[in-house]
């Protein structure tokens, strides 16, 4: 699974509350993402809650993560 460059700033912006931040973080929140989402099977593309995160939801695109919405 690929996790995009805008879905891990997405997830800084959205789940931590982060307005700036550095490439170390960006790559570590690709990091984290990997692996929170390494058990996860997609069967199509949609908008699938985040397992550690569930007050998060991930849009899936061609097995990529793409961005993170907040669950409303």
């Amino acid at each position: 699974m690929y996790i995009t460059y805008h879905a891990a700033v997405r997830f800084l912006e959205r789940v931590f509350g982060y307005t700036t931040f550095d490439s170390k973080q960006i790559e570590n929140a690709r990091i984290l993402l990997k692996r929170d989402l390494n058990q996860l099977q997609l069967r199509y593309d949609g908008r699938y809650v985040l397992p550690s995160f569930p007050e998060f939801l991930g849009v899936f695109k061609s097995h990529s993560l793409v961005t993170v919405l907040a669950k409303r």
